[in-house]
């Protein structure tokens, strides 16, 4: 496990041989800290417009590297895979 940052906790793997995989177990990307929404709330964000933004987010800077990349928010923590565009 390794620490992005504070409240923050991944793993990662190579999935399939051609994939990059990391599993947020602890906090996300666009949440942090002991009161993770207290910043969304109060911008008037719900849980599900913050994840759509990080998801949307993710796959955009994904192919700014001619990567494919996919991303499953779920109660275990988000799923994230990365595989390059030319193997999608």
């Amino acid at each position: 496990m390794k620490t992005l940052f504070p409240g923050v906790d991944f793993q990662a793997s190579l999935g399939d041989g051609r994939a990059a995989e990391i599993v947020f177990t602890r906090g996300c990307l666009g949440t942090w800290g002991e009161e993770s929404w207290l910043t969304a709330r109060k911008w008037g964000l719900t849980p599900e417009e913050v994840c759509s933004y990080c998801q949307e987010a993710f796959r955009l800077w994904a192919s700014a590297l001619e990567l494919e990349a996919e991303m499953t928010p779920g109660r275990e923590g988000c799923f994230m895979r990365v595989i390059p565009r030319n193997e999608g």
